[in-house]
């Protein structure tokens, strides 16, 4: 005899907000550039951390700074030819 199996699919719908993370400039030795530090300062995980910023030439870009940011952690990036706007975060819950 053979038994049926019932299978099934849950799905979690996730939802998250975009939240915007403190910077703090630093001198760079790169002409043209600026180095920029930020600390993930919630008390979750990040995900699809973006630095946005204005570049000379292809007007608003965004760079993927990390893909996921523990609490508390911290990383530095450069922004050459461009004036920076923010930084943002997923932040899912």
């Amino acid at each position: 005899m053979i038994g049926e199996f019932l299978l099934t699919t849950q799905i979690i719908a996730q939802g998250f907000s975009t939240i915007y993370l403190p910077v703090q400039s630093m001198q760079s030795s790169r002409q043209g550039c600026a180095n920029f530090s930020v600390t993930n300062s919630t008390n979750s995980i990040l995900y699809n951390v973006k630095a946005n910023y204005v570049n000379n030439q292809a007007g608003e870009t965004s760079q993927l700074v990390a893909t996921s940011f523990r609490p508390r952690e911290t990383t530095t990036f450069s922004i050459c030819q461009g004036y920076f706007r923010n930084v943002q975060a997923d932040q899912y819950y």
